[in-house]
């Protein structure tokens, strides 16, 4: 389910197709091919909108997909989340289900660095929807849980400069 929402929000996950001047349409008769993948890129998805159970589902495979290997989930519902929810309620339900880790467990500290490398990935490709200076919620959110579970990382110093350099921006803006 969790793809087939995905097929319809990312026109390349979509199979290959020869596009040759001859063939210019697509064929998703074939075995496996979800009904919903619109025939035509800029064509809507028929399947009903996107539940809120669905959005954390999609925030609870973020982890395991790429702790998998998978190389496309990840960025395929970092470019199409915008579409059905908003990067504070995505960042809420990650911190949420990450909320706490063990003592020593070699398990946790995989989770926390692809957890990291995902987070520190999201800020490099869409770095405005954590950097806005009029409203820096969704930074100073993360700065705590990032201070509280993940003290000694690159990416706390990293949001930890970021918020500074931020917050001194608006400082100035409001003096002028």
């Amino acid at each position: 389910m969790i793809l087939s929402c995905l097929q319809c929000l990312w026109p390349f996950a979509q199979k290959e197709t020869d596009l040759t001047q001859d063939n210019q349409t697509q064929d998703y008769a074939d075995e496996g091919e979800h009904e919903c993948a619109p025939k035509v890129v800029t064509e809507p998805c028929r399947e009903s909108p996107i539940s809120a159970d669905m959005v954390e589902n999609m925030v609870n495979q973020l982890v395991p997909s790429l702790q998998g290997g998978d190389p496309l989930f990840a960025p395929s519902f970092l470019y199409a989340y915008r579409q059905f929810t908003t990067t504070q309620h995505v960042l809420d339900l990650l911190l949420k289900r990450f909320a706490y880790f063990r003592l020593d467990c070699e398990e946790d500290e995989q989770i926390k660095s692809v957890l990291c490398s995902f987070l520190d990935s999201w800020i490099d490709i869409y770095p405005e929807e954590f950097c806005q200076t009029g409203n820096l919620s969704i930074l100073k959110k993360l700065k705590a849980y990032l201070t509280v579970n993940m003290p000694s990382s690159n990416l706390n110093l990293r949001v930890h400069m970021l918020l500074e350099e931020l917050q001194e921006d608006a400082s100035e803006s409001e003096r002028d």
